[in-house]
């Protein structure tokens, strides 16, 4: 894979760019963060996913999202027995302590995602926990770092 470097500084636009990037159809929010950063739609600062995108929601909190989601997300998925479709990405930034690793890796090794975007802690805390990561590329912004993880 080679390297990318994308020049906005914000998760936010990493989020889009990356998506658009790769001309994704099809994509996996692990952890619902268009909930976490309180967008209230499929667009953010002038970025937009393309109307025929498909995005799913994996919620990974125990308590369910707000009702105004069920238009942001195409679905919104709470166990990981409901991922039924392969996605041609998976978009995870951060990990509350809260949320269950167990369940992150059975996502990632269910063989749902075709590529994975991930910042660096959630790529290290992947690494502690012996999932494959070799074929993975940096991608960066001005001030951050991410990788982009292909299965």
């Amino acid at each position: 894979m080679k390297n990318m470097y994308i020049t906005d500084q914000e998760d936010m636009i990493f989020w889009f760019s990356i998506i658009e990037n790769n001309g994704a159809k099809t994509v996996l929010d692990i952890g619902l963060f268009l909930e976490r950063i309180g967008a209230i739609a499929r667009q953010v600062g002038g970025m937009a996913l393309p109307s025929q995108t498909r995005l799913d929601g994996y919620n990974l909190s125990s308590q369910q999202p707000l009702p105004i989601y069920e238009t942001v997300y195409d679905q919104i998925i709470n166990k990981q027995e409901d991922l039924n479709i392969r996605y041609d990405l998976g978009l995870l930034l951060g990990i509350p302590e809260e949320w269950n690793m167990d369940e992150i890796k059975q996502i990632i090794r269910s063989r749902t995602l075709s590529l994975l975007a991930v910042d660096i802690p959630v790529f290290e805390m992947l690494k502690k926990a012996s999932v494959d990561l070799s074929n993975s590329c940096e991608v960066r912004t001005d001030n951050r770092e991410y990788r982009l993880i292909s299965f």
